[in-house]
């Protein structure tokens, strides 16, 4: 198989590299570093990747041509995945201080959910608003999820219809499939 210098590298720290990470056929919008670092995760679990420590995995991800500042959100990412919430919402807050548009919808998941620091939805809405600003489709998703459930704001069906739509047009499938649910067209 065909892979990124970082997975061949990290199978050398796990039991075998699964067929199923060959990425030589990857075309298209489907193919992005996040969705390839996903699938990794998800195939790699079992195997242990999610056990490498932290310096491993920086160190395997900087071979793959990366500068820390960049990988902080994809270092969280590792950590949530393995249930080390604090460690994710440190590595998100060193994103978000190095410029990481990424990292806003992250802390921000992480203040909603009380995921590695006590739960505050207000926080919450102020990162996925910050992130709304730059563009993120994520954080517009959110938002609209926000508003519907009037979670620490109040409760506005047109106003999460709105952000629902901001993201659809940036191709966010959830958005998609919610206005889809509620009968709107993007």
């Amino acid at each position: 198989a065909q892979v990124g210098k970082v997975w061949r590298r990290a199978s050398k720290e796990v039991a075998s590299l699964p067929a199923s990470l060959d990425f030589s056929r990857c075309r298209g919008s489907k193919c992005t570093k996040e969705a390839k670092v996903d699938h990794v995760h998800h195939v790699l679990r079992i195997n242990g990747l999610d056990k490498l420590t932290e310096a491993r995995f920086m160190s395997l991800l900087r071979v793959d041509a990366g500068s820390n500042d960049t990988y902080r959100v994809l270092l969280g990412r590792h950590h949530h995945k393995a249930g080390r919430y604090k460690e994710a919402f440190k590595c998100y807050e060193s994103a978000l201080a190095a410029g990481d548009h990424r990292a806003e919808y992250r802390l921000g998941g992480c203040y909603r959910y009380g995921r590695g620091v006590s739960k505050n939805v207000v926080m919450a809405v102020k990162l996925f608003e910050k992130g709304d600003a730059k563009g993120s489709s994520c954080c517009q998703y959110e938002l609209g999820r926000l508003y519907e459930l009037g979670e620490s704001v109040t409760k506005d069906m047109f106003k999460a219809v709105e952000y629902w739509k901001k993201a659809a047009r940036k191709d966010s499938a959830p958005a998609k499939e919610k206005l889809a649910s509620l009968g709107h067209r993007f």
